[in-house]
């Protein structure tokens, strides 16, 4: 593609949008000439800076091509007219690809921090003046980002088939690549929009009340995450005062599975069984004094299966066990298209020593993930549609059992089916209820399309999250609200850049907060491989620097507020919040820790910024004032690993944080509660967390380790001492990957060591062991 090839693409599909002056064809067309000019001249007074300037010409017009190639992904247009929304496609497309090149530039040409943002702040999110010049067009760009709406709910099986068929073939007809050997495939004829069309069809859809988006459920019920002088330590949703360890999980009210838990009195650990299926041991404590009294097979159940076990729950006197099963055998292919499922096997523990199966429930699809919230379980499976159905539509729209999800032997009804016009690579997410008061039979059900999700859960609302790659690189959040076990199918968001977890994301008075990066090679692999295969070099699509942005969303997913531009050249590597302030770690060459206003979710504002050496991976409030970060120490100099950093933000006053207390583990190499919380043990009110690392000694020389050695130790933490170790326990596994199972908890005054073998028990804070029993 050349550059005529580029202005003319750009003059067709723009000629019927209004653009900023500064994007129209012809200011694009005169920097390409320019451009080309020069090069054409082959003189040597064109510098690496000049060849930049080229490079983000070209980047400044790919950017307006985006907005052909992915208008709807990144707007939100429920309050504009049809063409306002065009209008405002191309404005915050252009702004968020020049957001970044800008930064790139900046860089270069100044020793400090520039302007990256299109809604003016500075790197730190202080309000700065607009020194560029641009127009007043260009200084009222549009700053939403948010695509709310657009789910169908199916009227019937018929209709279902035939909204995923036409997803199916517009995928590939979309990426389909016109080869000597291939021939793309193209929509039939009368389905064939141009870019305005679909986004007048898009506009009135999404303004359009269905009766599945007004019905959002609204409890007026406030997050329970930390506010003010609670303590964000979490206990199981069925806790009383006792005094012993919970799984450690996001939200407070939110209970999550574990392959540990303890009810005060007694120990359930999940392992292996003879390297197949799973068991779950029940160990009495008794103050240390430990004896196995029962367990539970789950192989037994499942012979004739593969199970794929994932965690379990205590809840009241039941064990509640979460796993994927597939049957060893298959008869034919149709067999094995729906054959995978979640399971939730109840079992009553009323008696320890005999466990029994209570009640088994099954949905269609992987396991994905599963929370409890006042008294019901809520759980999530994907379920892959088998796309040979579509060869011959009479005979496949037949095929329920390969495109619609069952719970137990029964289709989930068509009136629970739910999709969307827009989505791509499209999978079908199950999602559950059901009463643990009375586990009978599935409360609610839900299934909804979605490309490839990941989950975060409030205590109001489920949202799937997923990245999409499509021309920029963007999030899709589904939003699912629930109140007494029923389910409501809420709105569609997309917004900017991808999340580095669930972390990122957090549900307050009826508000999403995310933050997000936005990655320098903002272009998908399709036009990356197109435009290499057509003998274009791939430079110009490159921008250099990635950026970091927070969105706000109100109760129907619609944008309110962001900030962007943040910390260029860095990403987001943690975050948590509290109320109305928010935290976030990113990292280049060293950590600035973030602290923004949320007290107005209309006008979010960064107050406060601290760099340090190194980078936090993990945050957990840990007291009143103080905010505690599990990473690593990283020298700022030569990028050199300095082992794992635990510091102690002082948070009292978030404009002005400070970290009062710092402590780098010796001779740490990695650990899982780097990326997995649930491997740590925290309490805050009892002044005690713990973890797992590799203290193993590397000989450089010949690449090898020389004295492995995996560590679990205990700390505690007082702002005139600092971080204390208080006990350190050398793990003995057979096989590296254990060492993720590998969990502390407490009991009153006691702390158990579990491993994937045996438990081991000891006084807190000391190492002088008491007893151990071992897993059979």
């Amino acid at each position: 593609m050349n550059e005529q090839d580029i202005i003319d693409r750009i003059d067709n599909e723009t000629k019927d949008m209004p653009v900023p002056e500064s994007l129209s064809p012809e200011n694009m067309e005169k920097m390409l000439l320019e451009a080309s000019k020069q090069q054409d001249t082959g003189s040597s007074n064109i510098t690496p800076h000049r060849r930049k300037n080229m490079g983000l010409a070209f980047a400044a017009c790919f950017g307006v091509l985006i907005v052909g190639l992915g208008t709807y992904g990144i707007i939100n247009n429920h309050k504009n007219s049809p063409s306002e929304y065009a209008s405002e496609a191309v404005q915050s497309t252009y702004d968020e690809s020049m957001d970044m090149a800008a930064a790139d530039e900046s860089v270069e040409d100044s020793a400090e921090d520039s302007v990256y943002t299109s809604n003016d702040y500075d790197e730190d999110g202080t309000s700065s003046a607009d020194s560029s010049g641009s127009s007043d067009e260009d200084s009222t760009i549009e700053k939403d980002l948010a695509l709310a709406g657009d789910l169908h709910q199916a009227e019937s099986y018929d209709e279902y088939y035939d909204a995923i068929h036409y997803a199916y073939e517009d995928y590939y007809a979309k990426y389909a690549t016109v080869t000597n050997d291939t021939v793309a495939k193209e929509k039939p004829a009368d389905q064939t929009e141009t870019i305005m069309e679909d986004a007048e069809q898009s506009y009135v859809e999404e303004n359009a009340v269905n009766d599945f988006t007004s019905d959002t459920a609204d409890t007026g019920r406030e997050s329970s995450t930390y506010k003010g002088s609670s303590v964000d330590s979490t206990k199981s949703t069925n806790d009383t005062k006792d005094d012993y360890s919970s799984t450690n999980t996001q939200e407070k009210s939110v209970d999550e599975g574990d392959i540990v838990k303890t009810d005060g009195e007694y120990i359930y650990t999940a392992h292996n069984s003879n390297g197949f299926g799973s068991n779950i041991t029940i160990t009495k404590a008794d103050n240390g004094n430990l004896k196995n009294v029962g367990t539970i097979n789950l192989s037994d159940k499942t012979a004739d299966s593969i199970i794929s076990f994932y965690e379990f729950y205590i809840y009241n006197n039941y064990l509640i066990a979460m796993y994927s099963s597939e049957p060893l055998y298959y008869s034919n292919e149709e067999d094995y298209a729906y054959r995978p499922k979640s399971n939730i096997a109840i079992y009553d523990i009323s008696n320890k020593s005999k466990p029994s199966l209570f009640k088994s429930f099954t949905q269609s699809g992987d396991y994905l993930s599963s929370r409890i919230s006042d008294g019901y379980l809520y759980t999530v499976s994907c379920f892959d549609r088998q796309d040979y159905i579509f060869d011959d539509p009479s005979t496949g729209r037949k095929q329920y059992k390969d495109y619609i999800p069952y719970l137990n032997d029964d289709m989930i009804p068509y009136k629970n089916l739910y999709y969307s016009e827009h989505l791509e690579m499209m999978r079908t997410y199950v999602v559950t209820s059901l009463n643990l008061k009375k586990p009978n039979k599935f409360t609610d059900s839900k299934a909804v399309s979605s490309s490839y999700a990941e989950l975060y859960v409030s205590d109001t609302s489920i949202y799937l999250y997923s990245t999409i790659y499509d021309n920029i690189t963007k999030t899709e959040l589904l939003k699912i609200t629930y109140d007494k076990g029923i389910l409501t199918v809420g709105n569609r968001a997309v917004i900017g850049g991808y999340l580095y977890g669930s972390f990122a994301l957090s549900e307050y008075k009826g508000n999403l907060r995310i933050v997000s990066t936005i990655p320098a090679n903002n272009f998908s692999m399709y036009d990356v491989d197109t435009f290499t295969r057509s003998g274009a070099t791939t430079d110009i699509l490159r921008l250099n620097k990635d950026i970091n942005a927070l969105y706000v969303l109100d109760r129907d997913m619609h944008l309110i507020g962001r900030i962007t531009g943040l910390a260029p050249g860095e990403q987001i590597y943690s975050a948590r919040f509290m109320g109305d302030v928010g935290y976030f770690v990113t990292y280049e060459n060293t950590d600035p820790l973030f602290s923004v206003d949320l007290s107005d979710p209309e006008n979010p504002q960064i107050i406060g910024k601290l760099k340090i050496p190194g980078f936090s991976t993990y945050l957990h409030f840990y007291g009143k004032d103080t905010l505690l970060g599990i990473g690593e120490e990283i020298d700022p100099d030569t990028q050199k690993f300095l082992g794992i950093k635990l510091s102690m933000f002082d948070i009292s006053d978030p404009a002005n944080v400070t970290e009062s207390d710092k402590y780098i583990i010796p001779n740490s190499n990695y650990s899982y509660a780097l990326y997995d919380y649930k491997t740590i043990m925290i309490d805050p009110d009892k002044n005690i967390f713990g973890f797992s690392y590799d203290a193993s000694t590397y000989d450089a020389s010949n690449l090898d380790y020389y004295d492995f050695k995996w560590i679990y130790a205990t700390y505690t933490y007082d702002k005139k001492k600092g971080f204390v170790e208080t006990a350190s326990y050398v793990l003995d596994e057979d096989y590296v990957y254990d060492y993720n199972g590998a969990r502390g908890i407490y009991i009153g005054d006691y702390f158990y060591l579990i491993t994937s073998e045996s438990i081991t028990s000891y006084v807190l804070g000391s190492t002088d062991k008491i007893s151990s029993v071992y897993f059979k």
